[in-house]
């Protein structure tokens, strides 16, 4: 009984990594379109969606595995450093 339940948190746990891995792809892809699209009025938007991905990376941090969370954390400060150069520009 003990080895069922270990099998179903590793399963939850795997499911919850898989969940957090597309919606990260999808966030992160959305930030970089819009701020690929976006002229200077758009840039409140833009950081809105860059700070969403750090929430995402924030919400889930506990439950990823080290190298996952390193590399999200990494794409989102990319965004982080496009976003400075598109306010720049």
């Amino acid at each position: 009984e003990k080895k069922a339940a270990r099998a179903a948190a590793a399963a939850d746990a795997d499911a919850s990594v898989a969940e957090f891995e597309q919606a990260f792809s999808r966030a992160n892809t959305a930030a970089l379109d819009q701020l690929e699209a976006a002229g200077s009025d758009g840039m409140e938007a833009c950081a809105a969606s860059v700070a969403a991905l750090h929430a995402l990376i924030a919400a889930a941090a506990s439950g990823l595995p080290p190298a996952l969370l390193e590399a999200s954390q990494r794409k989102a400060q990319e965004a982080d450093a496009r976003l400075s150069a598109a306010k720049e520009r």
